[in-house]
């Protein structure tokens, strides 16, 4: 029981650190990207170690934001799973977790295209649902969510007594 204890607040310092990161660097691309397309500084600096990214044209750091929101979520996925097999090591858990992924990646891929090429417009609702999605996908929603729903299923190893 102790060591289960240490295991979720482990699991759940790196959700805080992987979620701190995440959000301090979107919010530093999002800055540079800023400074780039009005072309003046703003009140929040450049990290030093961002200045590769500073010295990209506004549309390289625009269009860098989507392989840089997949990486984001395959961490996110991958810390998710980590946790659900050092938690539980129930394989159909880890199934509805990709499962879960997947649809989430498939319906905001989805909406994101259909803004795109049908409506020709990334500030609509389906921009908007799309980011909503990525955002419940790097976040611990759903691996909480995973977690307390298999406290409702039946126990397997009562049915085998």
């Amino acid at each position: 029981m102790k060591n289960k204890t240490l295991l979720f607040i482990f699991f759940g310092l790196l959700f805080v650190l992987l979620g701190l990161f995440r959000e301090w660097f979107f919010l530093n691309i999002n800055n540079i990207a800023t400074i780039k397309y009005y072309g003046t500084l703003t009140e929040m600096a450049v990290p030093k170690i961002l200045t590769f990214i500073y010295n990209m044209e506004y549309e390289t750091i625009y269009y860098l934001k989507y392989p840089f929101t997949v990486l984001s979520f395959l961490c996110f996925y991958g810390l998710s799973f980590w946790c659900i097999k050092s938690l539980t090591y129930d394989k159909n858990l880890m199934k509805w977790l990709t499962y879960s992924y997947l649809i989430i990646l498939v319906v905001s891929t989805t909406a994101m295209l259909w803004a795109y090429f049908v409506k020709v417009n990334l500030q609509d609702d389906e921009y908007t649902f799309s980011r909503w999605l990525m955002g419940i996908a790097q976040s611990p929603l759903v691996v909480l969510f995973l977690l307390a729903s298999s406290k409702l299923m039946p126990d397997k190893n009562l049915k085998e007594k």
